[in-house]
């Protein structure tokens, strides 16, 4: 799961400024364990909830669910 930090901090801009908020205090092992746990967190909460993660690009969400649409549609 460390090695997915980088795409998650690069991804998404709420993480990268956590990421590098807590860079400045702690060491890089410790600030990576905080990114997994806040992400594991994440999502729990989407999955007990039944929401969408709260910090999405909603064009990039659309084209991506449209993209699932029209393989739906062909896979058919």
């Amino acid at each position: 799961m460390t090695e997915s930090v980088k795409h998650f901090i690069d991804s998404s801009e709420h993480l990268y400024n956590f990421y590098f908020k807590k860079r400045n205090n702690k060491s890089s092992g410790k600030v990576r364990v905080a990114v997994m746990r806040k992400i594991i967190v994440v999502i729990y909460k989407m999955l007990t909830r039944g929401e969408l993660y709260y910090y999405r690009d909603e064009n990039n969400h659309a084209a991506k669910l449209k993209l699932y649409d029209n393989f739906i549609k062909n896979a058919a």
